[in-house]
């Protein structure tokens, strides 16, 4: 049985970002079993995942973070931490030796499933299992060009206009269509919180380097896709998940995009039920 662990501060935060060696901000919860990393996407936060918290605890101990420029998380001014092979792989480390276990499981949602998938790529032996969602970040196959292009326009419009660039992005929650109102409001406020700089610096230096697509065939941690199947634009990305992941288990699930959101009760019991299976074959 693993024990209970203590909430963990994050007060070495701050400091850590004065001294030149920033950390992301994260809180773990109490729970029963072993501590697993939960990453949000682009415009979320640790927030993302607290209607999902009360089921995981109860196979789990979570640990939820916010990306660099999110709520509490810095934004550091070097690019390098932007990186996802590099800088994101590091960050994730630092959290996972501050919680002295050799390995954890990873659950990820958007742009965090491609940096997840990369951080399982390059540290396998530290990631025993993984639980992807729709992603069109981590499974893109367009020009680099083209996203270059498209991200430097976003990026200029927040050096104008800061989070208000943000104002009529679909990826903003408070223009969800399938979200709760409360649950809208709730993610609306995090984004209020979130650093221009370092949002501008996730889409200059995270997102054109995000997709694995490419390197699917590479994953060889077991995996569940917890496939959100009302985002019709996604249908690609789990097409080429289902292909090419080797170990992959897929959960088909009613909701869009924020699939832990759309579809909880299916989302929880495929995730809960994944997390004790690879509890029980570690």
């Amino acid at each position: 049985m693993w024990r209970r662990w203590p909430h963990l501060s994050n007060s070495a935060s701050a400091a850590a970002l004065i001294l030149g060696t920033p950390k992301l901000a994260f809180t773990t919860h109490q729970g029963d079993g072993p501590p697993v990393l939960f990453i949000h996407g682009m415009l979320a936060a640790q927030v993302f995942w607290q209607w999902n918290l009360p089921a995981m605890r109860t196979v789990s101990t979570p640990v939820t973070i916010d990306l660099w420029g999110h709520d509490r998380s810095p934004s550091p001014p070097d690019e390098t931490a932007y990186h996802p092979s590099t800088g994101f792989v590091d960050a994730f480390e630092a959290v996972r030796e501050q919680h002295n276990v050799d390995r954890w499981m990873v659950v990820s949602h958007s742009l965090g499933t491609a940096l997840a998938m990369h951080y399982a790529l390059a540290k396998p032996h530290r990631v025993a299992g993984l639980v992807i969602t729709n992603s069109r970040s981590g499974f893109a196959l367009q020009d680099r060009a083209e996203l270059d292009a498209e991200t430097e326009r976003t990026v200029k419009a927040i050096g104008k206009r800061g989070m208000a660039a943000f104002d009529r992005s679909p990826i903003h929650p408070a223009r969800s269509r399938r979200l709760a109102p409360d649950v809208k409001s709730t993610l609306a406020e995090a984004v209020e919180r979130h650093d221009p700089f370092g949002l501008s610096q996730l889409l200059r230096h995270t997102l054109p380097l995000s997709s694995s697509a490419y390197r699917l065939a590479e994953l060889k941690t077991p995996t569940l896709l917890a496939w959100g199947i009302y985002e019709k634009a996604f249908d690609a990305g789990a097409k080429l998940a289902i292909e090419r992941i080797p170990d992959l288990r897929v959960a088909r699930l009613q909701a869009g995009h924020a699939v832990n959101l759309g579809d909880r009760d299916g989302f929880d019991n495929a995730v809960t039920g994944f997390i004790s299976e690879m509890d029980n074959n570690k």
